[in-house]
């Protein structure tokens, strides 16, 4: 009997892995299918300096660049370089980036990458694309309670924990002329790649 109780709930976990990106699939294929995604949220976060543990934010993703707005700084990845800009202290950092940080930012709403993803029973992805090239990263997700949306995904990565919440999926081409702009020209540059 145990043996068989066991087999269910292997089967079920299964199930609800694929079948929670499927809903979320469905339910966003507009969302997916924009050349420039734009994503909202809430976001908390432990153990990044600089940056206040509690804000709101948005992505933007493109096909080989990515810019990030919190509160007080701006983030853009392109071209494996990380470029960080301080509204507060109006300083440029330029950096080289990690290619698991910039490997998840760019694919992981890639329609394809999302069907092969598999969650464990608490949320935890335990398998993804070769695309999506994450090792020491761990990443969380919460589904709403119908599966159709992600209403949390925190990623650790080493002592840093980054959480974001109430997200929204924007559907709609965006009315910006270029939501990649990075362009500050009184600010000071300091050029830390190696």
């Amino acid at each position: 009997m145990l043996k068989y109780l066991f087999i269910t709930y292997i089967i079920f976990n299964f199930y609800y892995s694929q079948s929670s990106f499927s809903h979320f699939i469905n339910n966003h294929q507009a969302f997916l299918s924009m050349p420039i995604k734009h994503i909202s949220f809430d976001y908390q976060n432990s153990n990044i300096d600089g940056i206040s543990q509690l804000g709101e934010g948005s992505i933007f993703i493109g096909q080989d660049t990515c810019k990030i707005v919190l509160n007080n700084y701006i983030f853009l990845f392109q071209n494996n370089t990380m470029k960080r800009y301080n509204r507060n202290t109006n300083q440029i950092f330029i950096e080289n980036n990690n290619p698991e940080i910039d490997s998840l930012l760019l694919n992981f709403f890639n329609i394809n990458n999302l069907e092969k993803i598999n969650l464990d029973n608490n949320g935890y992805i335990t398998n993804l694309s070769s695309d999506l090239n994450m090792h020491d990263l761990k990443v969380y997700l919460k589904f709403s309670s119908d599966s159709s949306s992600i209403s949390k995904l925190n990623i650790e990565y080493n002592q840093f924990s980054f959480s974001l919440l109430n997200l929204n999926f924007t559907n709609k081409a965006l009315d910006l002329n270029n939501p990649f702009s990075f362009k500050f020209p009184d600010a000071f540059i300091l050029d830390l790649r190696d």
